[in-house]
């Protein structure tokens, strides 16, 4: 399981985690601060997740 943590204000995180999203991650966990800043926390169970650069595939280590 990879885990990600996005931390900041809402703006920022909404930004920020749709390309975790569109790679298959899923919020797992959020909380809102009282300072107004919020933190989500992310996880993926594909571990085999295959990358392509230019036409050449590899698979993440």
């Amino acid at each position: 399981m990879k885990q990600k943590v996005i931390c900041g204000q809402f703006r920022y995180c909404q930004r920020a985690i749709k390309p975790w999203l569109l790679m298959g991650y899923k919020i797992t966990k959020a909380k809102r601060w009282s300072d107004g800043r919020y933190t989500y926390v992310l996880e993926t169970n594909d571990d085999q997740r295959t990358f392509y650069v230019g036409h050449k595939p590899y698979t993440e280590a």
